[in-house]
């Protein structure tokens, strides 16, 4: 009988809250507080760091005898449609809900109808958030409908960073090539115009960086280590892309799997152009180590991977050695780690399959987990490290 008693009062309190909150109420003004823009854009001066922000909002209530109440909301979105923000994954609140009650509203000058209320939205944009719009939410309860209504603001301020200070955004910029690693990201690259479709990408490209390089012999190969990924969301999964276009510009393949490519019968002395991008997700930042390799010398071109069963992997490392290296004193190094996409951290490394292999057992009951692994060449009589770290930027998942 209490429960019965409890539950009718929590209903009753409803109802009296959802009489009192009815109003018509209409968004008068959304603007960035101190700063005027005439573009509805807002610029990030530093992607790398949350930045804080304030909008100042204006709620006009019809009617002077109803108390107007509602909730607002600042949402980031990189949604393309113009409404149902909140079905989008990519869709977060940047800030607290703001409850504007009776007490908020002020009434205009005389001879005016105008009752308002403003309101001060202050909110944190996150790192690496350069791609989407912000959007205000506002939610009350309509007497003309006689229902709750969710509504958002016609202005939408489009998160902008400056123009690109790339070096080598562009072919004509492109930073040369060596054995020695150099590091290397695709922040605040833009998309090249020459051939949109490497890999079958398309006009996907929108943040490629250029290096170039003198071929020394018929076969050259470019490798990414240290590869890693910023902006990205739980459920999306980036790749490397890497093409090779000759001194005119035509194209000569691509990997965006591996983490490397292998450039052939190529023209000793002539100049080759590298193009590399984050594959698969747009507005994707990627940060890596790039380095020249010559066939014959001591390199990884590859890591294959077998499933020897749903929870157990076995990773091969392919390689290429200097004739004047025995295999005898090589050794390979490996790491393993969580990957970007549901990062595992029930998992275990066996070695002994092979010098050049590992195989990797995903723990119990884990459920869709990933991790990565990288592997490197040492000569054992030195300590030596005979090539850097290749990494594998395929996804091994678990069940």
């Amino acid at each position: 009988m209490k429960i019965k008693m409890k539950n009718t009062f929590i209903i009753f309190l409803f109802l009296v809250f959802a009489k009192n909150a009815k109003a018509d109420l209409l968004l008068s003004t959304f603007n960035l507080k101190n700063i005027n823009t005439s573009n509805n854009s807002f610029l990030v001066n530093n992607l790398h760091i949350p930045t804080n922000i304030e909008f100042d909002v204006t709620i006009f209530k019809i009617g002077a005898n109803q108390p107007g109440y509602c909730y607002i909301t600042l949402l980031y979105t990189e949604s393309p449609e113009d409404s149902n923000y909140e079905n989008h994954p990519s869709t977060i609140e940047l800030s607290s809900t703001k409850y504007i009650t009776n007490s908020d509203y002020n009434v205009g000058p005389v001879g005016h109808q105008s009752i308002y209320a403003v309101a001060g939205l202050p909110a944190v944009l996150p790192a690496y958030s350069f791609s989407g719009r912000i959007v205000l939410k506002y939610r009350f309860f309509s007497t003309s409908k006689n229902e709750e209504v969710t509504r958002y603001s016609t202005a939408k301020f489009q998160v902008t960073i400056p123009p690109s200070t790339v070096s080598n955004d562009n072919y004509t910029g492109a930073i040369s090539l060596s054995s020695v690693a150099i590091v290397g990201s695709t922040e605040g690259a833009t998309y090249s115009p020459q051939n949109q479709t490497p890999c079958g990408y398309g006009n996907d490209i929108d943040d490629d960086v250029w290096y170039k390089f003198t071929a020394t012999s018929a076969t050259h190969t470019i490798t990414l280590s240290d590869v890693s990924f910023y902006n990205t969301q739980w459920y999306q999964m980036p790749l490397t892309g890497i093409a090779v276009y000759n001194s005119s510009l035509g194209y000569l393949g691509c990997d965006n799997i591996n983490g490397n490519f292998t450039a052939t019968s190529l023209t000793v002395g002539q100049t080759y152009y590298v193009r590399i991008w984050s594959a698969n997700v747009n507005n994707v930042m990627m940060t890596y180590k790039i380095a020249l390799s010559t066939s014959g010398s001591n390199v990884i071109t590859g890591i294959s991977r077998s499933g020897v069963s749903l929870f157990e992997h076995i990773l091969t490392a392919s390689y290429s050695l200097d004739p004047s290296i025995p295999i005898s004193d090589v050794t390979f190094e490996w790491q393993v780690y969580p990957g970007e996409v549901e990062p595992a951290i029930d998992y275990s490394v066996v070695e002994g399959v092979g010098s050049h292999q590992i195989h990797i057992i995903g723990g119990p009951g884990e459920g869709d987990t990933t991790v990565r692994a990288r592997v490197r060449m040492k000569r054992i009589s030195t300590n030596e490290p005979l090539t850097e770290w290749y990494v594998y930027s395929s996804l091994i998942w678990f069940g």
